[in-house]
């Protein structure tokens, strides 16, 4: 084994989907937080002490958050969310991927796969907005292209930055072309490694979408314990 990733772990206060999340959530003063800021050093100095990497997954779940979790707030959303709250959880991401490196990481991926923030972000299924955010594929990158940059800018040069993507869920789909783009984009903002996300059935739900390498890594899926989440 090379690298230990933690699961999905939280960058917002405003994005909490299940109680026992991990959090480097940086607008925390709670007493949750510091636990969790000394769990991550005591995590990734035992993992250094059998010789591996250990990587932080950085997540916003978007709509996936649980109001009871977050005050009782909507879930966030690309249709809902101002330039402000924009602008707040594209910091938010980059403070926990310094927070992380800090904490003893050797490597953060930033979550944009199924309909977590930047998934949904991605995907024309979820995001109809009409501003520079939204409408074509480019346009559906700028807040994953502006996380990327920003936590690029948090972190030493030689950090390993990856990305988690959707490749087809039934949700939020992504088709192959757009696959490339987003991955192009993500590329020339900074990122080191794509992980490409695949529902077990897609094969069966998206049978004509699929290039034949897709349909290959759906099949293997679908025989496997892959989890794409």
């Amino acid at each position: 084994v090379g690298l230990i990733m933690s699961s999905c772990t939280q960058v917002d206060d405003r994005g909490q989907h299940h109680p026992t999340m991990l959090s480097l959530s940086p607008r925390s003063s709670s007493q949750r937080n510091v636990d969790h800021y000394n769990t991550f050093k005591k995590l990734a100095d035992e993992i250094h002490k059998q010789g591996l990497c250990f990587g932080v997954q950085l997540a916003h779940p978007g709509l996936l958050s649980k109001s009871y979790l977050i005050q009782n707030m909507e879930p966030e959303g690309p249709n809902t969310m101002s330039i402000s709250d924009i602008e707040r959880v594209i910091d938010s991401f980059a403070t926990s991927a310094y927070l992380a490196y800090n904490y003893g990481a050797d490597a953060v991926q930033i979550h944009g796969a199924s309909i977590f923030l930047v998934g949904s972000f991605l995907s024309k299924v979820t995001n109809k907005r009409k501003d520079e955010f939204g409408g074509s594929i480019e346009k559906r990158c700028e807040l994953m292209r502006r996380i990327i940059r920003k936590v690029r800018s948090k972190v030493p040069s030689g950090f390993p930055v990856l990305l988690k993507i959707n490749g087809g869920t039934e949700k939020a789909y992504i088709s192959p072309e757009d696959q490339a783009i987003i991955s192009q984009i993500a590329e020339n903002a900074g990122i080191d490694a794509i992980e490409i996300a695949v529902e077990k059935k897609i094969k069966e739900v998206y049978p004509s979408h699929f290039s034949e390498f897709g349909s290959e890594a759906a099949h293997f899926a679908s025989r496997s314990n892959y989890d794409y989440s």
